[in-house]
C-alpha cells in the first residue's frame, strides 16, 4: 500500500513500482501531492498491480489530494481509479501518460474530483471494466485541453445521480476524446460537456439527460469545434431535460448518417439551438423534435442544417417546436417534412430564416395530429413542391403567414382531414402564397379553409375547391384593401362538394380562365362579393354556375371582361343588392335538361351587358328591394328572356336593348312595382302578358300564338300606372 500523505515527487527514472492500494491524502485535513515524473529515455511506471485495489486521491471529507503524472511517467491502474471521495482530488496529466479502468470523480456527496490532461503528449486510457463517471454522488470535472487526449472504452456519465454534478470541458486546437461507447451527460444528476476553441470528440453515441431527473447540457462552440457521433445516435432530452447547443462555427457531425431525438421519451424535454454563420449538423438522416415528450430546435443568426428526413411533433402526446429565424438562417429537409405528425408540432420562420423541403411537407398527418406553420416577417420563406394542409382524419394543419412572408409550393392542398380548423392564413402587405396547384377542401369530409387578409396575396395557376368527394367542403375568404388572389388558370368553386369563395371589404381575385360553381350534379359552388371596390373578375374566360349560388351585395362587382359569358343553369341563383355583375358577353339563365329549368335572378342592382335564356320552371326575374337594371342598349338583343318576370312592392325593374326587350311564354307581373323599358318591351306568348299592380315606363307589346287569343284580363299598356287584377 502507498499512502502519501504530505508532497512527494517520485523521480522513476526507468523503473517499475508495483502498488496494491494507493491513498493520496487519506485522512481530513491531510493535503498531499504526488508527482511521477521521468527523464529517462525509457520512463518510469507506478504500477496499480491489483484488480481489487484502490487508487484514492482525496479518501476523507476535508482531505485535498493531488497525483501529478509529468513527462516521462506512466500511473497504470488494474483496479478502480476515485478522484475525491469525500475530499477533493485531483489528477493532473501533463505530459505524462495514465491508463484505468473503472474511474468515479466525486464518488460520495461532497466529494469534489477533477482531471486535467493538458499539453500534446499527454494523455489517457479508460480500457474496459469499468465505467468513466465524473460526479457520482458528488462533483466531478474532467479538462481537455492543449492537445491533450483522452480515450475511453465504456460508457462515460457526466452527473450519474440525483444531486451530482459532472463537467468535461474539451478545448484547443488538438484536444481530442474518443469514446468507443456512448457518453451521457446528466444520466441522473446534472451532466455539462463543454467542446471549444478546436477541440474534438467522437463517441459512438451521445445521450443528453439519459434518465428522467437527469439534466443535461453540451455546447460545441467555434470552428474547427466538432462533436461526432458515430453509430448514429443522438438523444436531446432522452428522459430528462436536455440542451444540445451549437455555435459560431460549431460542428455536430453524425458519421454513419444518423438520427437526432429532441424530447425523447414522455418525460423527456430537450431543446438543440444551432446559432452563428457555419454551425451545423453534419451527415443527418432524422431528426425528432418532440418524439414521445416535448422538444425545441432553433435555427438561427446564420446557422443552416440538412436532413433526410424532419419531424416535429412525431407521437401522441409529443410537443415538438421549431424555430428558423434571422438572415441566412437555412433548415432544409431532402426528402420528407412533418409537422405535427401524431402530436403537437409548431414550426415558426421568422426574421428572413428560410425552410426547403424539396420533396413534400405535411402539416398535420395522422389521428391527434395538431401542426402549425408560421412564417412571418420579410425575407422569410419556406419553399416546396408539395404540401398538405391537415392530411388524416383526425388532424389539424394550419398556415399562418404574415408580415412579408412568403411560401411556394407547387401542389398545395388544404384540408383533406375532416378537422375545421385545417386553415392557410396569409395576412399583411408584401405576404404571399404562390403555387401551382391549390386544393382547399379534398376527399371524403376533407375540410379546408384559405384566409387572405389586410394586404396579402395568393397567386396559384389553378384551384380548385371541395375537390374529389361530395362530402369535401372547401372556403375561400380574400378580404380588406390591397388583398388579393390571382388564378392564371381556371378555378373550381365545388368540383365534387361543397366549395364557397367569399371577396369582401375591397378584396380582389381574379382568374384568367373560366371558373365553374358545381362541376358535378352532387357539388355545389358558391360566390359572394359584397362590399365597396369588392371584385371577382374573370379576365378572358366565362364562368358557368352549373349549382351554386352568386351572391353579389353592398358595391360588390363581378367582372367578365373577356369572352364574358355567365351562365347559370337549373336551381342555381343570383342574387344582387346594390352590386353590379359587368359582362362584355351575355347572362344566360339556362338548363342541362327542360326539367331542370329553375333558374333564377332576385335582387337589386346592375347586370351591364346582355340578359338571355330560359327558366320557366323557377322564379326567373324577380326585382327585389331596389332597382334592378338589366341588359344593354349597345345591341339588339339587350334583353331576351323566357321565364317569368315579377317587379315586387317598392322595387323596380329596368329593361335595357337597342330594340325592343323581350319576355317569352310567361306573365311579367307587378306587385305595386315599376317597370322601366324605355325603348319597349314585346312579351310573347303569355296570357295575360302583363299582369299586377303597378307604373310601367314605355311601351308594351303582347302577342298570343294561335289558337290563344288576347283576353279580358290582358294589359297593354304604354306610359303611366296599371291597374288590373292579379291572374
Amino acid at each position: 500500500m502507498l499512502v502519501v500523505s504530505t508532497s512527494q515527487v517520485f523521480e522513476l527514472n526507468d523503473k517499475i513500482y508495483d502498488v496494491v492500494d494507493m491513498y493520496v491524502a487519506n485522512a481530513p485535513g491531510e493535503h498531499a501531492t504526488l508527482t511521477l515524473s521521468s527523464t529517462h529515455p525509457s520512463g518510469g511506471l507506478v504500477h496499480g498491480i491489483d484488480p481489487a485495489g484502490y487508487c484514492v486521491i482525496g479518501e476523507e471529507a476535508g482531505a485535498i489530494g493531488t497525483i501529478s503524472v509529468r513527462s516521462g511517467g506512466l500511473l497504470s491502474l488494474e483496479g478502480p481509479l476515485t478522484v475525491a471521495n469525500y475530499g477533493r482530488g485531483t489528477l493532473n496529466v501533463q505530459g505524462g501518460r495514465v491508463t484505468a479502468k473503472a474511474t468515479v470523480l466525486g464518488r460520495a456527496p461532497g466529494g469534489d474530483g477533477t482531471i486535467n490532461i493538458v499539453g500534446a503528449s499527454s494523455t489517457m486510457l479508460i480500457s474496459p471494466g469499468g465505467n468513466l463517471i465524473a460526479g457520482y454522488d458528488g462533483t466531478g470535472t474532467i479538462n481537455l485541453a492543449d492537445g491533450g487526449r483522452l480515450h475511453t472504452e465504456p460508457i462515460t456519465q457526466l452527473g450519474f445521480n440525483l444531486g451530482s454534478f459532472g463537467t468535461a470541458n474539451v478545448s484547443g486546437a488538438g484536444t481530442q476524446w474518443s469514446s468507443n461507447s456512448p457518453i451521457w451527460v446528466g444520466a441522473s444528476g446534472t451532466g455539462t460537456l463543454n467542446i471549444f476553441a478546436g477541440g474534438q470528440v467522437e463517441t459512438a453515441g451521445l445521450a443528453i439527460a439519459q434518465w428522467y431527473l437527469g439534466r443535461g447540457t453540451v455546447l460545441v462552440e467555434g470552428p474547427g469545434s466538432r462533436l461526432t457521433v458515430a453509430g448514429g445516435a443522438l438523444g436531446v432530452g432522452e428522459n430528462g431535460a436536455g440542451v444540445l447547443t451549437i455555435a459560431d462555427g460549431g460542428t455536430v457531425e453524425l458519421s454513419d448518417g444518423g438520427h437526432v431525438v429532441v424530447g425523447g421519451s414522455s418525460t423527456g424535454a430537450g431543446q438543440m439551438v444551432i446559432t452563428g454563420t457555419g454551425s451545423t449538423i453534419a451527415n443527418l438522416r432524422d431528426i425528432w423534435v418532440g418524439q414521445h415528450g416535448c422538444g425545441m430546435l432553433t435555427v438561427q443568426n446564420g446557422a443552416g442544417i440538412t436532413s433526410d428526413h424532419i419531424t416535429v411533433g412525431a407521437e401522441i402526446g409529443s410537443m415538438g417546436t421549431a424555430l428558423v429565424a434571422g438572415t441566412g438562417s437555412q433548415l432544409t429537409a431532402l426528402h420528407s417534412m412533418r409537422i405535427g405528425a401524431s402530436g403537437h408540432g409548431t414550426m415558426t420562420i421568422a426574421g428572413g430564416g428560410q425552410v426547403e423541403a424539396t420533396n413534400h411537407i405535411i402539416v398535420g398527418c395522422y389521428a391527434g395530429g395538431i401542426g402549425q406553420l408560421r412564417i412571418e416577417g420579410s425575407g422569410s420563406r419556406l419553399n416546396t413542391p408539395s404540401m398538405m394542409v391537415g392530411m388524416d382524419n383526425g388532424a389539424a394543419g394550419s398556415v399562418r403567414i404574415t408580415a412579408g412572408g412568403r411560401l411556394s409550393a407547387d401542389d398545395l392542398r388544404v384540408g383533406r382531414s375532416s378537422n375545421q380548423n385545417n386553415t392557410v392564413l396569409v395576412s399583411g402587405a408584401g405576404s404571399l402564397l404562390s403555387a401551382t396547384g391549390l386544393q382547399v377542401g379534398l376527399s371524403s369530409g376533407g375540410k379546408g379553409k384559405l384566409l387572405v387578409t389586410d394586404g396579402g396575396q395568393v397567386q396559384c395557376q389553378s384551384m380548385r375547391l371541395a375537390d374529389e368527394h361530395s362530402s369535401a367542403v372547401g372556403e375561400v375568404t380574400v378580404t380588406g384593401s390591397q388583398s388579393s388572389m390571382s388564378v392564371d388558370g381556371g378555378m373550381i368553386l365545388g368540383g365534387a362538394g361543397n366549395g364557397s369563395v367569399k371577396v369582401s371589404d375591397g378584396g380582389l381575385i381574379t382568374s384568367r380562365w373560366s371558373v365553374t360553381l358545381g362541376e358535378t350534379r352532387t357539388s355545389f359552388g358558391r360566390l359572394t362579393v359584397t362590399g365597396m371596390e369588392s371584385v371577382y373578375r374573370v379576365d378572358l374566360g366565362s364562368m358557368a354556375v352549373n349549382n351554386g349560388k352568386l351572391e353579389i351585395r353592398d358595391g360588390g362587382r363581378l367582372e367578365l371582361p373577356g369572352e364574358g359569358w355567365l351562365w347559370v343553369y337549373d336551381n342555381s341563383r343570383i342574387e344582387l343588392a346594390d352590386a353590379t355583375i359587368c359582362l362584355a358577353g351575355e347572362l344566360d339563365l339556362v338548363s342541362h335538361a327542360p326539367e331542370q329549368a329553375r333558374a333564377s335572378l332576385v335582387g337589386y342592382g346592375t347586370v351591364q351587358g346582355k340578359v338571355a335564356g330560359s327558366a320557366p320552371l323557377g322564379e326567373g326575374i324577380v326585382a327585389r328591394g331596389g332597382k334592378l337594371r338589366l341588359g344593354t342598349p349597345d345591341s339588339p338583343d339587350g334583353f331576351r328572356f323566357e321565364g317569368p318576370v315579377k317587379v315586387e312592392s317598392d322595387a323596380t325593374l329596368e329593361l335595357f336593348d337597342q330594340d325592343l326587350a323581350f319576355v317569352w311564354n310567361h306573365t311579367v307581373r307587378l306587385e305595386n312595382g315599376v317597370l322601366v323599358a324605355r325603348n319597349g318591351l314585346q312579351i310573347d306568348g303569355a296570357s295575360p302578358g302583363l299582369a299586377g299592380y303597378g307604373i310601367v315606363v314605355g311601351p308594351v307589346n303582347h302577342a298570343i300564338a294561335a289558337p290563344h287569343r288576347q283576353g279580358a284580363n290582358d294589359a297593354i299598356a304604354s306610359s303611366g300606372s296599371l291597374g288590373c287584377p292579379c291572374v
